[in-house]
C-alpha cells in the first residue's frame, strides 16, 4: 500500500530490472500522488479496487506488457511478456487462493499459481518462464487429504514445468523449513508471527546462472514502517537474450 511513497525507495535500494508488487494502486493514482518523485517505469496493473491491485514494473531497458492470453478467471496471476536485454515470460502472483473472488471453473480449490501453469501451458511451452510473487502459502499449512489445496501442489506443478524455487536451491532448505521469513504478519514485530510466503520459481537451467539470492532484513523494510513484507531479490547473469515464442 501507498507505493507512491515507496517506489523511489525500492528503485534506489534494490535497483531492480523487474519488480512484482501486490497491494498496489493503479498508475493514475501513483502518478497523481507521487508526481515527479516516481522513477520512469513500464507498468502492468490489474485489480478490483483502484488503490489495491497487482502490479509488475519494468525498469531501465526492460518493458513489461500483459499477454493477450490473459484469463481473468485467474484473478491474481498475470501472464507478462518481459522484453529487454533478456526476454522471458513471467507469471506474476498475488495469490488469494480460496479467497479469490473468481476462480477458473476447471481448477476450483487448486492454488491459483498451480492452476496458471496449466491454463497458460500453451503460452509458456516454448518460452523461458518465471513464476514469482506473493503466494500467501507455505507447506507448513498443508493438510492430508486436501492435496489440491496444498502449497505442495504448486511446488509439484512448477517442477513438472521445469522450474525450481531458487530460494530453496540457494539456501539448501526444504519447503516448509525456511529460515528467513518474508512476511511479519499482523503486528509487524520480530517476535510476532512470521512466515515465508513469497517465492521465485525459475527455469532449472537458470539456477546455475544465479549470482545472488537475498531476502530483505526486518529493520530496513518492516521496522522502518515500509511494509509487513520484505523483498525477495534474485540476480541472474545470462550470456544473451532468451528466445521468446
Amino acid at each position: 500500500m501507498a507505493l507512491h511513497r515507496k517506489l523511489p525507495v525500492l528503485a534506489d535500494r534494490l535497483g531492480p530490472d523487474i519488480a512484482i508488487v501486490p497491494e498496489c494502486a493503479n498508475e493514475e493514482i501513483l502518478r497523481r500522488k507521487g508526481g515527479r518523485a516516481l522513477p520512469e517505469v513500464s507498468m502492468v496493473w490489474k485489480g478490483r479496487l483502484k488503490d489495491k491491485g497487482l502490479a509488475v514494473f519494468g525498469f531501465g531497458d526492460y518493458e513489461v506488457s500483459l499477454a493477450e492470453c490473459y484469463d481473468d478467471r485467474l484473478e491474481w496471476v498475470l501472464p507478462i511478456a518481459v522484453t529487454g536485454p533478456v526476454n522471458f515470460a513471467l507469471l506474476a502472483v498475488w495469490a488469494s487462493n480460496h479467497r479469490a473472488r473468481i476462480q477458473h471453473p476447471d481448477h476450483v480449490g487448486v492454488p491459483q499459481p498451480a492452476s496458471a501453469l496449466t491454463v497458460y501451458e500453451d503460452w509458456i511451452r516454448n518460452q523461458t518462464t518465471v513464476l514469482a510473487g506473493d503466494f500467501n502459502h507455505n507447506c507448513v499449512w498443508d493438510k492430508p487429504g486436501q492435496v489440491e489445496r496444498n502449497h505442495a501442489e504448486t511446488v509439484a506443478a512448477a517442477s513438472r514445468a521445469g522450474m525450481v524455487s531458487i530460494y530453496h536451491e540457494w539456501f539448501d532448505e526444504s519447503q516448509g523449513h525456511e529460515s528467513k521469513p518474508t512476511i511479519y504478519w499482523r503486528n509487524r514485530t520480530l517476535d510476532g508471527p512470521a512466515y515465508h510466503i513469497d517465492y521465485i520459481f525459475i527455469p532449472e537451467r537458470w539456477s546455475h546462472s544465479v549470482s545472488d539470492m537475498h531476502v530483505g532484513g526486518f529493520d530496513e523494510w518492516v521496522g522502518s514502517g515500509l511494509s509487513d513484507h520484505v523483498p525477495v531479490l534474485m540476480e541472474v547473469c545470462l550470456s544473451g537474450p532468451e528466445p521468446t515464442g
